[in-house]
């Protein structure tokens, strides 16, 4: 039954169980079933692995196909540590060079945090403050 607001009881299959599970797994809308993989819909809402490849198909069909491969956008907002990152601070920590070394290190991250990096030690945050001067 098509409200034309895109709800999940709009995706074939779903009635008002299926989409009260789905919704509490944070499954709100047939845009996020879509771009869900079917074994997330079976771990996260519980469903049957047949209903819940059948439900997928049908909510890709409605949102399209250019979304369905990406994940739910839900993950944090950080960057895990690298070995560039590592060497970068491990660096910083034992060097004794003085305000060089300290200038060096600041433009290093600065460049990295306009790309999108985020601050990961004290020392970096109060960089992050004098570039928001």
């Amino acid at each position: 039954m098509s409200t034309g607001k895109n709800e999940l009881t709009d995706i074939s299959g779903v009635g008002p169980a299926k989409a009260k599970a789905l919704s509490s797994a944070g499954f709100k809308n047939p845009k996020l079933v879509a771009r869900a993989s079917v074994d997330q819909l079976v771990s996260r809402a519980g469903l049957r692995t047949s209903d819940a490849a059948k439900i997928h198909a049908s909510a890709t069909e409605i949102v399209g196909p250019e979304t369905s491969h990406l994940e739910p956008d839900t993950a944090p907002r950080h960057h895990g540590s690298s070995k560039e990152r590592s060497s970068i601070m491990s660096g910083g920590i034992s060097s004794k060079t003085g305000k060089g070394s300290e200038m060096k290190r600041k433009a290093e991250f600065r460049t990295r945090w306009e790309a999108g990096e985020n601050a990961s030690s004290h020392e970096e945050y109060k960089w992050v403050r004098e570039f928001l001067r």
